[in-house]
């Protein structure tokens, strides 16, 4: 478990079901909301986390996540067994740039006795903002300029286009011009016989 984690325990009674097929549905929503009325962007995603019976829920506002786990595991009857969770569609009317919200459905299968889950809570910083992630939701009011990663992307893109026109430059002019290819083939003998005489 994560530093700053809130582990909900969640304890089922004895419920009337049907038939020994059927299950019950825990449908839990979880809200994350900012006091800051501008200049905010929120964004969500879901996920298995990597080698594990855990799916998550992170709901994001700015540069702080609440990050929801559910393990796919239960004690049901006073044994371990497997669980199932139903992570619900973004309902986009719910989101705003301040305020947003997931549902989560965690599939308990029948049980005679009790059930017992325990998803857990964690808020956290995050290293890349909101407003950095594709999808996002901001305030109208905000200014979106380009994000980090694609300032990152055109300065190395403008790089690599610079060093192909180089390349092609001067192998345009090897091909067609004997003056400056013998120049150029003079000037780098000259650089082999000085690094050589450095060496001595």
């Amino acid at each position: 478990m994560m530093p700053s984690t809130l582990k909900y325990r969640i304890e089922m009674t004895p419920f009337g079901f049907s038939s020994e097929f059927n299950y019950l549905q825990l449908i839990m929503s979880t809200s994350f909301q900012t006091q800051t009325d501008e200049d905010s962007c929120s964004y969500q995603e879901t996920g298995q986390v990597v080698n594990s019976d855990i799916e998550y829920v992170r709901l994001q506002i700015n540069d702080n996540s609440l990050y929801c786990r559910y393990i796919k595991k239960g004690v049901i009857d006073n044994r371990i067994q497997s669980i199932s969770n139903s992570i619900f569609s973004i309902d986009l009317s719910q989101q705003t740039s301040t305020n947003i919200s997931r549902q989560v459905g965690i599939n308990i299968p029948h049980y005679r006795y009790n059930a017992l889950i325990d998803p857990d809570y964690s808020f956290i910083s995050d290293l890349l903002p909101a407003n950095d992630k594709d999808g996002s939701i901001c305030d109208p009011l905000r200014k979106r300029g380009l994000t980090k990663l694609q300032i990152l992307g055109i300065i190395f893109g403008g790089v690599g286009l610079i060093i192909v026109l180089i390349i092609i430059y001067f192998g345009y002019k090897m091909i067609t011009d004997w003056n400056f290819k013998v120049k150029f083939w003079r000037k780098v003998d000259r650089f082999i016989k000085m690094k050589k005489l450095n060496k001595l």
